[in-house]
Formats: C-alpha cells, structure tokens, sequence
C-alpha cells in the first residue's frame, strides 16, 4: 500500500509539471483529456478529450500502447495484459508522433492518472525526496522595449496679455453732398508681443519592464520512468547536419522513488561537429556527474546522426523517474 500511495502521488506531480508547460499548438488550440478509463472485460483503454492530433502515440508509465483507432475526441487503445492484471494508478500520455517516429516534446504532450481496477484509500504522504542541485543560470536575455510615455503634465500659466497697438489713421472727409461710400477698413495694428513661457510640468512614472526575450536557443524536455533492470530511457535531441557544429547544454537526473539509495545525475556541455559526409563526433566541454549508484546517464550519437540522451537502470527492479533538459544552437 505505502508502494502504491507513493506511486500515485508521483504520478500527480508529474501530472501538474507537465501541466504546466503545455502550449497551445501552432493553431492556438490546445489537446486537453477530459476523461480516462480501463475496460478490463475488453482489455480497452478509452481517452476522452479535445484536439487530439492525428498522429498520436499512446503510453502507460512510459510504456506505448497500440492504438486501435482515434478521432480529434477520443482515442481508444489496448490495454497491456500486464497492466490489466495489476490494478493501480498509472500514467498516462498522449502525445504527437513526429515524422522520425518519436514522440514529440513537452509542448505536444498531455498525461493523465488512469486508473485501472479497484483502488484501496489514499496512504500516508511519503517523505520529501532531496532536492536536486540547481542548473545553470542561463544568458541574461536582451533588454525589454521602453515603457510608455507617462502622462502630460499640467498646462502652464497664461501669460499677460500684449499691449495694445496704436489707432491706424482717419480716412479723408468726403466732398458734401451725396453720401459717399464707406472709406475702407484701415490695416491692424501690429501684434502685441508673446507672454513668456509657463514652467514645465513634472515627468510621468516611468513604464513598466517589458518581458525578457528569447535567448535564441533551442530547447526540450523529456521526461518518463524506469522500472526493470536494465530499462533504457532513450531520447533523440536533434540530428546534425554535415558541415556544421552545434554547442550543446545536457541536465539529466534518475532516481528511486522508494529510496534515496539509487540516483544518477549529470550537467555538461558538449561540442557536436560532423565534417562532410563523416559520423557525428561529440567532445566534452565540462562535464559534472553525481548520485548514489544504480543507474548510468550517457550522450553519444548513433549512425544516423541522432545525438542522443540515454539512462540505464543498472540495479535491481525498483521504481524510477527520471528527466532531461537539452538546450542547443
């Protein structure tokens, strides 16, 4: 049972931190899961929710499922034997498949707890696990745009009025008689001169910051668990063209969720170059591993030019969670 409740609430928490950085996509709709359920009479999974994208992959704890068929609300899938006969809580992610195969990041990704069976009262709250060390602090990012122009200041004082100018001359007096027409206007006397200027008004507040920009790299986040000695988690970063070299950033942490015993964590920079036609070749820049055992964290690249993050539970089977957060340009 303390197995179990401790599974659960680790689901949760990775349930609202991936909440949390889930996106609108391109079109400014966002995939949501309403709904979840296990049929264990048809061993079917039934997900219920908006905008679910056409290519879609479907996974248990980590674990893909298959996809049986699937509509922009609703997908349905089949339920692993070894899920159906082990009742519980477990994780479940819908994500967009990308061209390669693989499931997209973090920002086309929804989970959902899923539970399957009967499932006994909630358990005790486990302890805090350690907290992890703090990554890097990243380039500090362009400065915002001004702020808006504060309000006007009040209007001066009027100045005095001018003098008066002098009375233009009296026409001539007509010859007597018939009344003659009226003598025309005589011209304007010249304007008085300005008044001096009123004081200047006191400066508006000063705007608000705007926010800071992109720094102009690209980034993505991986999460999932381990269960088995010998699972791999296994993520492809980015492919790496001929002719050009990347500089890439690597965080990654693995650790048992029953224990503080097992736990792997690696920080590094990375040079990835690859002349011509010729394999992808890494070199470390700095590197800084710690942990206490039970699992190993690598970067490499395979024979297609895939620069990849891989984790290996190398102790016995125990529950682990594990992420990655990859920054390059």
């Amino acid at each position: 049972m303390k197995q179990r409740c401790m599974t659960v609430f680790s689901l949760l928490a990775l349930v609202l931190c991936t909440l949390s950085v889930a996106r609108a996509d391109d079109h400014g709709h966002r995939t949501t899961i309403v709904n979840a359920s296990a049929d264990l009479t048809s061993n079917t999974v039934y997900v219920d929710g908006t905008n679910f994208p056409a290519n879609v992959t479907v996974s248990l704890n980590g674990m893909p499922i298959a996809v049986t068929s699937n509509t922009a609300t609703q997908i349905v899938a089949t339920l692993p034997a070894s899920v159906a006969s082990n009742p519980g809580s477990y994780l479940l992610t819908v994500a967009r498949t990308q061209r390669n195969g693989h499931e997209a990041d973090n920002d086309d990704t929804t989970n959902f707890v899923l539970t399957v069976g009967a499932v006994g009262p909630t358990g005790a709250t486990g302890p805090m696990g350690p907290m992890g060390p703090m990554g890097f602090t990243g380039p500090q990012g362009p400065q915002g745009p001004t702020g808006a122009t504060g309000p006007q200041g009040p209007i001066g004082l009027t100045g005095a009025t001018g003098a008066t100018g002098p009375q233009g001359p009296v026409g001539p007096i007509g010859p007597t008689g018939a009344t003659g027409a009226a003598g025309a206007t005589g011209p304007a006397g010249p304007s008085g001169p300005a008044g001096p200027t009123g004081p200047q008004g006191p400066q508006g507040p000063q705007g608000p910051a705007g926010p800071a920009g992109n720094d102009g790299r690209n980034g993505a986040v991986f999460s999932g668990t381990l269960l088995n000695t010998g699972d791999t988690a296994l993520e492809n970063i980015f492919n790496q063209p001929g002719w050009s070299a990347t500089h890439l950033e690597v965080w990654a942490m693995v650790h048992d969720v029953n224990s503080d015993t097992n736990s792997a964590v690696l920080q590094g920079d990375y040079l990835v170059y690859r002349n011509w036609n010729l394999p992808t070749a890494i070199q470390t820049l700095r590197t800084d591993t710690g942990g206490q055992g039970g699992y190993t964290i690598s970067v490499g690249a395979d024979a297609g030019n895939n620069v990849y993050v891989k984790i290996l539970q190398t102790t016995y089977a125990t529950n682990g969670v594990w992420k990655i957060i990859a920054k390059w340009y």
